[in-house]
């Protein structure tokens, strides 16, 4: 697969995250997709792992090294979002689907964005309750 349609793609996440690609973002854009990949290698990959096993490997493909597309597509659905996110993404899931298989990374991104979309309407009232007040 060439590295277009995932640039692509990356740059369609980032946008959802309000972040738009320049020359002043590549750092933090780079750090971001650091922490994305942690979270992915030392979170989300043993957890699901430890719950579907075989079946997550097979599905994700994850044991394919670093250069995976797929786990690039997944670190790529992970960018933005931290621990408590995507824990409370996952339990949406799993409320969902009924859990009996693991999601692919733009189903699991879906809730992800389910879960942003709602804290940020939450921090909204919040802000209009602390000025009314």
């Amino acid at each position: 697969m060439s590295n277009n349609l995932p640039e692509e793609i990356r740059l369609l996440f980032l946008k959802d995250c309000g972040i738009e690609a320049s020359q002043e973002n590549l750092r933090e854009q780079s750090v971001e997709y650091t922490k994305a990949k942690n979270l992915l290698d030392k979170e989300v990959s043993p957890l699901f792992f430890s719950i579907w096993g075989e079946v997550w490997m097979n599905h994700s493909q994850m044991d394919q090294g670093d250069n995976a597309s797929n786990k690039h597509l997944w670190i790529l659905a992970l960018h933005g979002m931290n621990l408590k996110q995507v824990a409370q993404a996952f339990k949406n899931y799993i409320e969902h689907s009924g859990g009996k298989f693991p999601p692919n990374a733009m189903q699991f991104r879906e809730f992800c964005r389910e879960i942003k979309a709602e804290q940020t309407e939450k921090s909204i009232n919040d802000q209009k309750y602390m000025i009314l007040n």
